[in-house]
């Protein structure tokens, strides 16, 4: 995926995307209270084990792990608001403030110890080359047999760019063979599902969703990190 030429690729500095994050995470609205029920779908099979929520929010999906069973609990964010509400919401996750550059993007846990990763409303808000780097330490801190679950931003989605907290933060739309493609760079399987929905009264304003389940991770050596 190169961004220069994705037109539905909107560039931005890193400085306006983390500002937006803390604004957003800084409003009373931001507190979501209740899961994805796609989410609560996909968890509920899945063998039990450590967990990490990358980009944990409002921490909504950290209190489903834990009423799950699973854990240990971690999350993370690049938002230090999100960290204060998700400390707020679930107590016994062990949370730590991350950066979003691909420079500097470094999950602080040991390979191979996470058995479940949620990344929910995440990967999408990130640069190109910031997203690979995400998916790079996603591979390297999953066990063999993890499972990595979470959503993209779908073409067609109008609803994005009328949020005015996140004015001039980053987004980038996939169509399914981009979201196979980026996904499948790192996971040898990968399924999709869609989720499209407006808000009542507004049917001119659509939120498109890719929802994902990736597994059989790909290994990632330094030198390929260093040339993505």
């Amino acid at each position: 995926m190169d961004p220069n030429h994705n037109p539905n690729h909107t560039p931005t500095e890193p400085d306006a995307t983390r500002a937006a994050w803390e604004r957003h995470y800084g409003r009373s609205k931001s507190r979501q209270t209740y899961p994805d029920e796609n989410l609560v779908r996909l968890l509920a099979p899945l063998e039990r084990g450590p967990a990490l929520d990358l980009g944990c929010g409002s921490g909504r999906h950290l209190k489903l792990l834990e009423e799950l069973g699973f854990g240990p609990l971690y999350g993370c964010d690049s938002s230090e608001n999100s960290l204060a509400i998700s400390r707020e919401v679930c107590p016994t996750a062990q949370l730590f403030h991350v950066s979003a550059a691909r420079e500097t993007f470094r999950l602080p846990l040991p390979d191979a110890s996470v058995r479940v990763l949620v990344c929910w409303g995440v990967l999408h808000y990130n640069s190109t080359d910031s997203a690979i780097a995400m998916l790079h330490e996603i591979v390297r801190v999953l066990t063999t047999d993890g499972v990595f679950l979470g959503t993209l931003r779908a073409e067609g989605d109008s609803h994005f760019h009328t949020n005015p907290d996140m004015a001039g933060a980053e987004i980038e739309l996939f169509d399914e063979g981009g979201a196979r493609n980026f996904l499948g760079s790192h996971f040898a399987s990968v399924d999709l599902g869609y989720a499209l929905r407006s808000p009542v009264g507004e049917l001119n304003r659509r939120v498109c969703h890719w929802i994902f389940r990736a597994r059989d991770a790909r290994s990632t050596t330094n030198a390929e990190r260093q040339s993505s």
